[in-house]
C-alpha cells in the first residue's frame, strides 16, 4: 500500500517524577487485542509494549543545580493492526512496524532561576510536549497523539514514537499564561533502513527538523499554535527525482465544557496543514469529547468520542490514480472508547473504531476495529 509506513503518534506516556526523591522509576506493560474486519481481511492482532522510564534529580545526586535527566526505553512485539484494516493513519498508537528494543528518550534538562526557562539536550520525543493535549490523550488512534500532518512527514517521520532524534529543546515562560517552546533535532530519526536497531547519528545528509509552539493557557482553556519544517528538501511524491519543501502549521485547543478538572466534560479540536508536494496528506482535522468520571461511583474512569479526518493532497491523488486506484479525497476514523480505572496502576480500555475509505482507496470496504487495551504499571 502506498500510504503504509506513515509515522505513528505517541503511545501512552509513562510519567514519572523525581520531585520528592533523587530518582523515580516506572515499569509499564501495555497489551492491545484487536479484532479487525477490513475489505474482507478478518483477523485478530495482539500488540504489546513494555516501557521502562527513569528520572533523576542531578542536583541531589551530583550537586548540579536545577538539573535533571530522563531515560525511557521501549520494547514492542512488532505486530500490526493496520495491515488488516488497510488504513494509513494508524489504528493503534503502540504500533511500531517492527519488533525492537529502542530508546525513546535520553536527555538532560537545565532549568533557569525561578524555572522561567529550561533547556533539554539529548534524545527527545517532540510529542512529549509539542502538539499534545490532555483531552485527546485518552484515545488509541494514532492521530490523536500528534497530528497526521506532522506524523507523516520526513524520511522516517519526525522525532516521535518509536524513532527519535538527538537535539535541543528550549522552553520559556513569557507570562504565567503563555509559554514559548522550540526544538531543533536531527532530520532523520534512527536509520530508516534498519528500523529494528537503534542508530544515533547527527548531521550528514539528514538535515534538521525544527518546531516552534506557543502554548496559551487560561483556567481550563488551552490553545496551541505551532509551525514545523525540515531544513533539507524531501522527495516529491511523484517519484521523478524532484524534491520540495516539507513544512506545516497547526492550531489545537481544548476547554472544559462542564464540571471541573476532577470530574467533567472536556472538548478538543485540531486543524493542521502540510506541504502537498512532499506529504500524502496536506490537511488534517480532529475533534472530540472526553469525559472524566462519567458515572457516579466511577470518578476515575474516562470515556470519549473522537474523529480524525486526513485529507489527501493533489500530488498523492495523482500518484494513486497513476497506480489505477480509485482514490478517495480523505480517510476518516471515528473512535469510541471507555477506560476502566481498576486500580491506580491497572486499567482496562475497550475501544471501537470505524475507518471510512481506509488507505484512500474507494474500492476497499470500510474497516471496523474492535479493541481492548490493558495497561499495568509499577513505580518506585
Amino acid at each position: 500500500m502506498l500510504l503504509a509506513g506513515l509515522g505513528t503518534a505517541a503511545p501512552p506516556v509513562i510519567a514519572t517524577s523525581a520531585e520528592d526523591n533523587a530518582h523515580a522509576l516506572e515499569l509499564a506493560y501495555t497489551l492491545d487485542a484487536w479484532s479487525l474486519d477490513g475489505d474482507g481481511n478478518r483477523g485478530t492482532r495482539y500488540l504489546t509494549q513494555v516501557g521502562l522510564a527513569a528520572e533523576f534529580d542531578l542536583e541531589r545526586l551530583f550537586d548540579l543545580p536545577r538539573t535533571s535527566a530522563r531515560l525511557h526505553l521501549i520494547h514492542n512485539n512488532g505486530n500490526s493492526a493496520s495491515e488488516l484494516a488497510g488504513d494509513a493513519q494508524g489504528i493503534s498508537n503502540i504500533e511500531t512496524g517492527g519488533r525492537a528494543l529502542l530508546p525513546l528518550e535520553a536527555w538532560v534538562e537545565y532549568r533557569g532561576d525561578g524555572d522561567r526557562w529550561s533547556l533539554r539536550a539529548g534524545l527527545y520525543d517532540i510529542n512529549s510536549e509539542f502538539d499534545a493535549l490532555d483531552g485527546s490523550a485518552l484515545f488509541l488512534h494514532s492521530a490523536h497523539g500528534i497530528g497526521t500532518d506532522i506524523a507523516q512527514s520526513g524520511r522516517n517521520g519526525p522525532s516521535i514514537f518509536p524513532h527519535t532524534s538527538p537535539g535541543l529543546r528550549l522552553s520559556f515562560a513569557l507570562t504565567d499564561q503563555a509559554t514559548l517552546r522550540t526544538a531543533v533535532l536531527d532530520g532523520v530519526p534512527n536509520d530508516p533502513d534498519r528500523p529494528d536497531h537503534s542508530t544515533l547519528r547527527i548531521g550528514g545528509s539528514d538535515g534538521a527538523f525544527g518546531i516552534t509552539e506557543l502554548d496559551l493557557q487560561r483556567g481550563q482553556q488551552r490553545l496551541l499554535l505551532g509551525a514545523w519544517g525540515y531544513s533539507r528538501d524531501q522527495d516529491d511524491l511523484a517519484g521523478d527525482g524532484a524534491t520540495g519543501t516539507s513544512a506545516g502549521a497547526y492550531l489545537r485547543g481544548e476547554a472544559l465544557l462542564s464540571g471541573d478538572e476532577a470530574r467533567g466534560l472536556r472538548g478538543f479540536f485540531r486543524v493542521g496543514g502540510a506541504s502537498a508536494r512532499t506529504n500524502p496528506f496536506d490537511r488534517f482535522y480532529s475533534v472530540g469529547l472526553h469525559w472524566v468520571g462519567p458515572f457516579a461511583g466511577r470518578q476515575a474512569d474516562e470515556a470519549g468520542i473522537a474523529i480524525a479526518h486526513a485529507v489527501a493532497g493533489r500530488n498523492q491523488l495523482d500518484v494513486l490514480a497513476q497506480d489505477g486506484i480509485a482514490a478517495a479525497r480523505a480517510e476518516t476514523a471515528l473512535e469510541l472508547t471507555y477506560r476502566f480505572a481498576l486500580t491506580d496502576r491497572l486499567a482496562l480500555q475497550p475501544d471501537l473504531q470505524y475507518v471510512f475509505n481506509p488507505g484512500l482507496d474507494r474500492s476497499r470496504d470500510d474497516a471496523l476495529a474492535i479493541g481492548l487495551r490493558l495497561v499495568a504499571s509499577l513505580a518506585h
